[in-house]
């Protein structure tokens, strides 16, 4: 899993997106699993574009894990939120967060094969 909102929010991705003109969101899936709170997060900061990270990881551990759990799961993000940072969010994590799947990387190093179709003549 991802514990980068930090990022995107230091980053000002929502916000640099408001001042811009840039409406809604448009999300590119190189993992599917993993990235859904760094999804939920770009959808709903698209409709408001100054929620914070706190913001977003209080009111998603009340969602998800109740209200009793809140408390503690709001920390359990920070906390893996600071760690992430603190390893430079290069996926140097435990997590091994970041870079593309094996399907990704597959599929590219087919493309940059030196014997495409292209490269035969043929299209």
């Amino acid at each position: 899993m991802q514990f980068n909102l930090t990022l995107y929010y230091k980053d000002r991705v929502l916000e640099g997106s408001l001042e811009n003109g840039v409406a809604g969101f448009a999300g590119q899936i190189n993992r599917v699993r993993g990235t859904e709170s760094n999804y939920l997060y770009l959808a709903e900061g698209a409709w408001s574009p100054h929620l914070t990270p706190k913001q977003f990881y209080l009111a998603h551990s009340r969602k998800v894990f109740g209200e009793r759990a809140q408390k503690e799961m709001l920390a359990a993000f920070e906390t893996l939120e600071e760690n992430e940072e603190f390893l430079g969010w290069r996926g140097q994590s435990n997590f091994r967060c970041c870079g593309p799947i094996s399907e990704v990387n597959q599929a590219y190093r087919l493309y940059r094969q030196r014997t495409r179709l292209t490269d035969r003549g043929m299209e």
